[in-house]
């Protein structure tokens, strides 16, 4: 039976979603047996265990000379990317470290060790694809264990959005009109939600905030609970963008809400205007047409209400995107190979310890890397990832 190892920095949304819970899912069913660790925490039994290495985001020199010596030990290798972590932009909490030279040659470096690549997107698949032997495409399940219920008690319209802080900018910039025309036309009729990020006009106009969850369980529970209607996506229109995935469609489907979004990439060709979501211009304007045209007509709404729940429950159910990659990943799941201890395993903690503490000193001067370490580790102030 092949071994299959998921090797991220952290258990975060990316690696839950492009592999660990596929992985499990086809260990239930006697398929494989799977492991997750950091290449910082591999032990010498560990690392020869495996016969099928999975990178989530590598970008480590740990992760990079565990690719090495995997491959060098007959393993297979298989890189993911569900972002273009080459072109993180300024104003993200995980701006600096994605920025760094050394991380970004580490993620290059990486790449040319493994044989196989997989994206959730379309557009990184084309874009860095190249250079590896086969390339193919795992999609991100809806983990929501009960299906949203089709009927609700509640008159009002529900509108939200759910995302990372880094949006709040976004939001602000592209919706702050639309919100205070939307309130102003329709009132009582309609309340308006955001999980995660705040945009700057949240607090002035009395909006409902909902703090950001760093567990992704709480986070599922959450967007569960707040039984919207209608899901907001505006999507700023960039490079770095354009090779996200359409985890937000999937999200509102598994929680039964209907989502309007901006008409680019990633969501053009995978949203079905007027059947499973609306797409729109990225402007204010747009956005209030959309979400006025739902709220005026609650028979589309409710139609493609269904329609986003039985993509969620069949689609993007775990089972459905689970089949999907066995048939992806093929013969790679019949791989046995020599599992002897390997050796590199026992340097790689204290390795990639030293390589972080020099590379943020390099890119934020003593002090100020001093200072941030400092409040993360005592004062709790967290650093997320994107």
């Amino acid at each position: 039976m092949t071994h299959v190892l998921l090797i991220s920095h952290e258990l975060i949304p990316s690696a839950r979603l492009c592999g660990y819970e596929q992985f499990t899912r086809m260990q239930e069913q006697g398929l494989i047996e799977f492991r997750f660790s950091p290449s910082e925490h591999l032990t010498p039994e560990l690392a020869g265990w495996a016969d099928v290495v999975h990178f989530i985001r590598p970008d480590s020199r740990a992760d990079l000379i565990t690719a090495r010596e995997m491959r060098k030990a007959g393993k297979y290798l298989i890189c993911v990317l569900d972002d273009d972590l080459f072109l993180v932009p300024d104003g993200f909490q995980s701006s600096d470290y994605y920025q760094r030279e050394n991380v970004k040659q580490n993620m290059r470096d990486v790449m040319k060790e493994c044989h196989l690549f997989l994206s959730p997107s379309a557009h990184l698949r084309k874009k860095y694809g190249a250079g590896f032997a086969r390339v193919g495409m795992i999609e991100e399940p809806s983990l929501f264990d009960n299906a949203p219920a089709l009927q609700k008690n509640d008159t009002r319209i529900r509108i939200g959005f759910a995302g990372s802080t880094d949006r709040s900018g976004d939001i602000s910039v592209i919706l702050a009109d639309t919100v205070r025309r939307l309130l102003a036309d329709y009132g009582d009729r309609i309340s308006i939600e955001f999980f995660g990020a705040k945009p700057s006009f949240a607090d002035e106009l009395g909006l409902r905030h909902i703090p950001y969850c760093e567990s992704y369980a709480k986070y599922q529970e959450t967007m569960q609970s707040l039984g919207w209607d209608i899901g907001l996506a505006p999507m700023p229109d960039t490079e770095f963008h354009r090779g996200k995935h359409y985890n937000k469609f999937v999200e509102y489907a598994a929680c039964g809400i209907v989502g309007i979004y901006s008409d680019l990439l990633p969501y053009r060709g995978t949203v079905e205007h007027e059947v499973s979501g609306m797409l729109c211009q990225n402007d204010g304007e747009s956005f209030y047409q959309a979400i006025s045209r739902l709220i005026d007509s609650p028979e589309l709404l409710a139609r493609m209400r269904k329609n986003v729940v039985e993509l969620a429950t069949n689609r993007f159910s775990l089972s459905a995107v689970t089949e999907a990659l066995k048939e992806e990943l093929g013969d790679v799941l019949t791989i046995e190979t020599d599992r002897k201890p390997l050796g590199f395993a026992k340097k790689l903690h204290r390795l990639d310890l030293t390589e972080r503490f020099w590379a943020g000193i390099r890119k934020e001067g003593f002090f100020r890397f001093v200072w941030k370490k400092t409040k993360k580790f005592v004062f709790h102030i967290p650093e997320t990832n994107l």
